[in-house]
Order: structure tokens, then sequence, then C-alpha cells
């Protein structure tokens, strides 16, 4: 089971392995998961979801912002999945 975010190794929260919420980059996110070796990245899904609040945000003029969702599976099965959530091409969560 992963700990790091109990331990501040390598970072702190809110930053997991280098990804740091509110400042990383989606471009730097999977450059910086190209690194991670428990995460398959052969198998790595992207989607768009829509949401009705903040229209401060990329807006679309029926639901709101959009954000951009990049998942991956775990090497190990049984394992949880990592997903990313972007919005703006910056990292919102990381779930």
């Amino acid at each position: 089971m992963d700990r790091s975010w109990l331990i501040g190794e390598p970072c702190y929260l809110p930053c997991w392995y280098g990804l740091k919420v509110g400042a990383t980059t989606r471009e730097e996110s999977l450059s910086m998961i190209e690194h991670l070796t428990f995460i398959d990245k052969e198998e790595m899904g992207e989607y768009k979801q829509s949401f009705p609040f903040n229209a401060e945000k990329e807006y679309d003029p029926l639901w709101g912002f959009i954000s951009t969702h990049v998942g991956f599976n775990s090497v190990n099965p049984g394992s949880a999945a990592l997903n990313l959530v972007f919005v703006d091409d910056v990292l919102l969560s990381i779930r």
C-alpha cells in the first residue's frame, strides 16, 4: 500500500510523487508518471467532463467548465488505479 502521503516522501501534501495540485500542468504530469514503476502507462484513458459550476474556468455555455480526466491502471492486479483531473491544463485533483 502506498503511504507516501502520510510520510511526505517524496513531497508533502498536496503534492504526490512530484505532482502538485494547482501547479503541475498536464504535460508535466504525464512526464512524471513515466517514472512511476507501479503505474501501467500502456493502459491510459482520457475523457472530458462538464461541470455546471464555476463559470470562470473554460466555459461551456450549457454546463460550466470542462475538466479532463486521465486515468491509469496499476501494474499490480487488484491495486488502486490513478485518476488525474485537470482544469485549464492544471492539475485539480489526484484520485
